[in-house]
């Protein structure tokens, strides 16, 4: 099975000395990482109907300074956790990181690091275990980790 994991990071700081990061996916606290989910981000467009013309007047380089943007996107985290018989794991997830924006890194992409808003659902699957889904409202693009020496541009 392939490693997921993911680090959030709170403090700027912090992200870029690479610490005080919360780590989910580390089999010693039996939180598992199931899935990311990385949704594609939506072209901001902008187009025009003339009268008399056919078709639309796609206008959306020269509006938005000659390049392209683009909305946010949408990370989907599915994480577990077994013998949470007393609802700890829901507290945590809330306590850590519901309605924070944060950066994070997604452990099968450790070059780059993305920056949104998260909220955090939980439900209780049996007595001892419960999943979660962190969402995340993402800036469209993952941004490089800075290296010494290494230049690295954003991405899609």
């Amino acid at each position: 099975m392939k490693h997921i994991g993911v680090e959030f990071y709170e403090n700027t700081n912090d992200f870029f000395e690479r610490r005080e990061a919360l780590v989910l996916d580390t089999v010693q606290e039996g939180i598992h990482c199931a899935s990311a989910e990385i949704g594609v981000p939506e072209p901001r467009t902008y187009q025009v109907d003339v009268p008399g013309r056919n078709g639309l007047l796609d206008a959306s380089e020269s509006v938005f300074g000659g390049a392209l943007s683009f909305k946010n996107r949408e990370i989907k985290i599915n994480l577990w956790t077994e013998f949470d018989t007393d609802n700890h794991f829901q507290s945590f997830l809330l306590n850590k990181l519901h309605g924070k924006k944060m950066r994070f890194v997604i452990g099968d992409d450790p070059s780059y690091y993305w920056v949104g808003r998260l909220t955090v659902e939980t439900a209780k699957v049996s007595l001892a275990i419960t999943e979660a889904v962190i969402t995340a409202d993402c800036e469209p693009f993952k941004y490089p980790i800075p290296m010494p020496g290494v230049e690295a541009e954003k991405s899609l």
